[in-house]
């Protein structure tokens, strides 16, 4: 779908991603349509790919503003390092074509259908 809407000059807002902090380090628990052991997986892999380059709440932002049909996306900063960390995502590493690749692989598309 993403790939459509670029092809228009479509502009997605995106928001969710570090899905509630699940993706930066907080436990794993349900979230959306995932389970505890999906959300798990997958910040593992968000972690495995932030190393020392960036911090993991920074990768998964990497991963969605690297989509071409998002212009933009929405995070809930709560905390100062929160704050930093989006401040700072400018100054990071960003995400090469191949870890965009493999993080895909292990970043489950979601079909959610409960919009508000």
């Amino acid at each position: 779908m993403l790939p459509l809407l670029d092809k228009h000059n479509i502009g997605v807002l995106a928001r969710g991603s570090v899905a509630k902090g699940l993706l930066a380090g907080k436990p794993a628990e349900s979230y959306l349509n995932y389970t505890a052991e999906e959300v798990h997986k997958m910040a593992n892999a968000v972690a495995q790919f932030s190393a020392d380059k960036r911090t993991p709440a920074q990768t998964a932002m990497c991963y969605i503003l690297g989509e071409p049909a998002v212009r933009a996306a929405v995070v809930g900063i709560r905390t100062l390092t929160q704050l930093d960390e989006a401040a700072g995502l400018p100054l990071t590493t960003p995400l090469t074509s191949a870890e965009r690749v493999l993080l895909g692989y292990e970043l489950v598309a979601n079909y959610y259908d409960q919009h508000r």
